[in-house]
């Protein structure tokens, strides 16, 4: 007799697992590629070794996506004086710009008098 709406025996159905996204730690980017990851799970790795995240992600029937590899550094907050110093240029910077300006500025002193002086004649 013929069941109806009753599980096959030995059949294979996924379970939704909605667990937040783990987090381990591993050394190095060959233990990051070879850390076992469930079907459809998302994990983050932080590196021992260096400054690295790598996140891992596999798809519902277990097939690894590519990794990421993520470089961080620590973000450091500039104090007044920096962010002042940073929109300002230093003295001896405007010195040498002022003196290029000059030289932009100056005459040709050959050309501009002898055009000159011919138009006199």
């Amino acid at each position: 007799m013929v069941r109806y709406n009753q599980p096959l025996q030995g059949a294979y159905y996924p379970q939704q697992n909605f667990n937040s996204p783990t987090c381990a730690y591993v050394q190095g980017e060959a233990a990051a590629k070879a850390y076992p990851v469930a079907p459809g799970q998302f994990v983050v790795l932080i590196d021992t070794e260096l400054p690295v995240i790598y996140t891992k992600t596999t798809d519902q029937f277990g097939r690894p996506l590519p990794i990421r590899i993520l470089d961080y550094v620590e973000r450091v907050e500039k104090t007044n004086e920096q962010i002042i110093a940073d929109n300002y240029v230093n003295k001896s910077d405007f010195e040498s710009f002022k003196n290029e300006i000059k030289e932009l500025l100056k005459p040709k002193q050959g050309n501009y008098k002898n055009q000159s002086a011919k138009e006199d004649k």
